[in-house]
């Protein structure tokens, strides 16, 4: 299972990533959708089964003098190895 984090607000359900959301998947419990500020991003069980692309857009947000928890520097060291689909290098170039 796949869970992508999406916004809140005017783009509220639209997944971090850009993905376009998959209702049949979704029902089928392939793929959860979670308001990416309300997730439980902070454990590392849930991260595992987070989008990466959403997971670096959700650790992308932390400003450059704010402290950060030790899983965004993970998150974004392994983005910009392993960035393997064009719409996530848009989103990161």
């Amino acid at each position: 299972m796949t869970i992508h984090l999406t916004h809140t607000g005017v783009l509220a359900g639209q997944p971090f990533c850009g993905a376009v959301r998959d209702e049949e998947a979704q029902l089928s419990g392939e793929v959860q959708y979670a308001h990416g500020v309300y997730a439980p991003i902070e454990r590392a069980e849930y991260r595992a089964h987070c989008c990466p692309a959403c997971l670096a857009v959700f650790a992308s947000a932390w400003d450059e003098d704010q402290e950060k928890p030790h899983w965004v520097f993970a998150v974004l060291n392994h983005h910009a190895t392993h960035r393997e689909d064009p719409r996530q290098q848009e989103l990161f170039a």
